[in-house]
């Protein structure tokens, strides 16, 4: 076999058939070079931001986080706590509810809190439960002075007094029966509220109306839903959420204007089918070093998949990759729960402790403890039924940059010609500081079968913390 470029650069695609397609992308992440050229080809893989310890608030879970005028509002376990640039922490309340994600929003001088049981308010100092005319308050948004929250299990909007979070007026809702589904979701996008039902979607606007100022958008009525509540985020004038019809399926949608797009890819649709559980999936957006980031965790699967929509728009197709934490040889969930932009800092908060951390590009642990990547992919671009063999396999990345001093991290091969039987580990070093042109090359890796139909699936990983930037693969 004469050497050959091999496939290395994609997304995360696993299909039902691993023979199909068995590309893994764990705690990696697609950087493609903005040439002239304009071609997707030219990239590497960078190494997810590590988690830095930032402070701890209480026991945990980091339920919410907001944002504002100097200080961050933290939801960890049952308690709301107040952070100043300091991380100084003010305790301000109680919640009746210890778990859990919880919606915030906030105007110019009061934070609200729903947790599914009730509201909070902090305002003037004090915090207080809202007396809400209505029971199980769902997402809530805010726009022109006013909350808006979804009553759970129902088609009923309410609304707060205008620049008043404690004041919810019997008489201030409305009910969006347009369709016989219930409301399930809401964010404001545009100046504008996107309302998510189970089976469609609708936008409502300020009108200016006596009571409920707010009216559906005549002539903007999709027949697309929402599978879960806290999916629902946006970014760069993109909304995006975990959604259905009433065809079935679990498909991920991204809307720009008020045209659904389907982002998922079969392979994400095929693992969220394996999922006991997709109702309870949450997420959040962030933006860094120019990628946008859409983070949605299942949290009763453990899963956590991340759609770069940067990558998505330089490649073409939808970017997804993984996000895992790393214990006693398996991966498991990762650790963030919800995000806020604070102190300068891109912050998150711990799903099982009362850690907040910052998104490091710069750190390769997650808060001290070991973290792997992973790539996995074919060997080569097309179906083989003769045999191959495969003489070596070498790596172009960047090496001896960003080394701790006195470590040689290590990386390992494991290859397979069925997807299901592996091969042993096959150890090679990534490089010391200072070997810039050090070579990840593995020799004499045996031959495919004639036959099968399909061909070598590579995976490459390592857990050693030092910078990764891998390039591309060549096989010969």
């Amino acid at each position: 076999m004469k050497p050959t470029e091999t496939p290395f650069l994609g997304i995360a695609y696993s299909l039902r058939s691993q023979s199909l397609a068995d590309q893994r992308l764990i705690n990696l992440y697609p950087e493609i070079v903005e040439g002239k050229s304009g071609s997707a080809a030219v990239g590497a893989f960078y190494g997810c931001p590590g988690l830095d310890l930032v402070t701890t608030v209480g026991s945990g879970p980091i339920r919410g986080m907001l944002a504002q005028e100097g200080n961050l509002y933290v939801v960890s376990g049952n308690e709301a706590v107040s952070l100043n640039t300091s991380y100084s922490a003010t305790n301000l309340g109680t919640l009746a509810t210890g778990s859990g994600p919880v919606s915030m929003i906030n105007n110019t001088t009061q934070q609200a809190i729903f947790d599914g049981v009730g509201g909070y308010c902090y305002s003037g100092g004090t915090f207080a439960p809202i007396a809400l005319p209505f029971s199980n308050p769902g997402v809530a948004g805010y726009m022109d002075g006013f909350g808006l929250v979804n009553e759970v299990g129902t088609f009923n909007l309410w609304q707060s007094n205008l620049n008043d979070l404690t004041t919810w007026d019997a008489l201030n809702f409305t009910t969006e029966d347009g369709t016989a589904d219930n409301v399930v979701s809401l964010i404001e996008f545009h100046n504008q509220f996107a309302l998510l039902k189970e089976g469609h979607f609708c936008f409502f606007i300020n009108a200016g109306l006596n009571g409920f100022v707010f009216q559906r958008l005549a002539g903007v009525y999709g027949e697309v839903g929402c599978s879960a509540p806290y999916s629902l985020c946006e970014i760069d004038e993109t909304m995006l959420w975990l959604g259905q019809s009433s065809h079935g399926g679990n498909t991920v949608y991204a809307m720009k204007g008020y045209q659904e797009d389907r982002i998922s890819t079969h392979a994400i649709e095929f693992a969220m089918d394996g999922y006991a559980t997709v109702s309870d999936a949450i997420a959040f957006t962030y933006s860094q070093e120019g990628h946008k980031f859409y983070v949605l965790t299942f949290p009763t699967a453990g899963a956590t998949w991340v759609l770069d929509l940067t990558a998505t728009k330089r490649m073409g197709v939808p970017a997804w990759h993984e996000r895992a934490s790393f214990a006693a040889g398996e991966f498991g969930r990762y650790a963030a729960n919800c995000f806020a932009y604070f102190n300068g800092a891109l912050l998150v908060g711990d799903y099982a402790s009362g850690n907040i951390y910052s998104l490091d590009l710069g750190s390769f642990t997650d808060n001290g403890a070991q973290r792997k990547w992973l790539r996995s992919w074919r060997a080569t671009n097309k179906n083989m039924y003769d045999a191959l063999r495969f003489n070596f396999l070498e790596m172009a990345y960047q090496s001896g940059t960003n080394v701790p001093d006195g470590t040689n991290p290590q990386v390992v091969l494991r290859y397979s010609d069925d997807s299901f039987k592996w091969s042993a580990d096959l150890i090679g070093a990534a490089g010391k500081t200072g070997e810039y042109a050090n070579t990840l090359r593995w020799n004499r890796l045996g031959m495919t079968r004639r036959g099968m139909n399909f061909d070598r699936v590579f995976e490459l990983s390592s857990t050693d913390p030092y910078m990764v930037a891998l390039f591309g693969a060549v096989v010969g």
